[in-house]
């Protein structure tokens, strides 16, 4: 019998072989974001046919594109758990959605939602912030190293974690996360990638200045040319904080990707006006996929 089950920190090996495999470019199929966000959106799984097969734990049947081997196993696997009843398959990339139109012709119907779109840039551009378009970022930087010219810029560590968690808390009350549902959730999610930031290889860096932790970020791989930054935190009211944890971090530890992932929006007028100040390279569509009502 199959038995879904929910995940655990052991199973990160498992799903570290899965999404190597699957070569995943959606931050949503990343380790990291279904264990720390486990709470809020708990997912359950089960190993066959040479794929883990994702769903979430809730009344409605909601899957995510499975992680392996695109093969019809997998999907014919969910095709035949749910009969005729409604589901989705959410989180399918450009290339998992041609796989099912080859294989599965006139027998899903696509949506996508641009608030869920992966904002994507290069190293280079993030590193170096050369041209016209990031002047901005640029003269914000300046700004502050005019200020704080002895800030110092460290990789989180051991010894300094506990300051980026208490930082995050001040960031918090600063914002008042308590009265927001999204900040509130982001809050205990971005509690749990503490408090497990090292089982689930989490890299990060942080600005300090006047010895005081003021920005921090952190995120983890996601395939060998693109890294996923999941959270970014800086107090609002230092000019230049922002952009300057993004370049420094980018900077001295991610010289090894070719793209940075910097996530979706999710429909933030003030987020989606951040990411495309820095002027995105391309963005990661994910599709929904449901069947054709002559299919239901």
């Amino acid at each position: 019998m199959d038995n879904f089950r929910p995940l655990s920190l052991e199973d990160k090996p498992l799903f570290d072989k899965y999404i190597k495999v699957s070569d995943i470019s959606s931050n949503f199929s990343s380790f990291g974001t279904m264990f720390s966000w486990r709470k809020q959106y708990p997912v359950l799984f089960l190993e066959k046919d040479n794929n883990l097969i994702l769903k979430y734990d809730s009344e409605e049947s909601i899957y995510i594109f499975p992680l392996g081997e695109r093969n019809k196993a997998a999907i014919d696997f969910i095709l035949n758990s749910e009969e005729d009843k409604p589901f989705e398959i959410t989180n399918i990339e450009e290339k998992d959605k041609i796989f099912l139109e080859e294989n599965y012709p006139d027998k899903f119907e696509f949506s996508t939602d641009m608030n869920i779109w992966d904002y994507v840039y290069s190293f280079e551009k993030l590193s170096e912030l050369k041209g016209r378009k990031l002047s901005s970022k640029r003269n914000h930087i300046n700004k502050f190293l005019l200020k704080y010219p002895d800030y110092k810029y460290e990789k989180i560590s051991e010894e300094n974690i506990d300051d980026c968690y208490k930082m995050s808390l001040e960031w918090c009350r600063l914002n008042d996360c308590g009265r927001s549902e999204s900040l509130k959730n982001e809050a205990c999610a971005v509690k749990e990638y503490f408090k497990y930031y090292k089982e689930l290889n989490m890299v990060g860096g942080l600005i300090k200045a006047d010895d005081k932790v003021i920005a921090f970020t952190f995120g983890e791989e996601l395939n060998d040319d693109m890294f996923v930054v999941h959270v970014e935190k800086a107090f609002y009211d230092i000019d230049g904080a922002y952009p300057i944890i993004n370049r420094d971090f980018v900077k001295n530890e991610l010289s090894r990707y070719k793209w940075i992932n910097r996530e979706e929006d999710m429909g933030s007028e003030g987020l989606r006006k951040a990411k495309n100040s820095y002027y995105p390279d391309f963005m990661i569509k994910k599709y929904t996929a449901v069947l054709k009502k002559e299919d239901k």
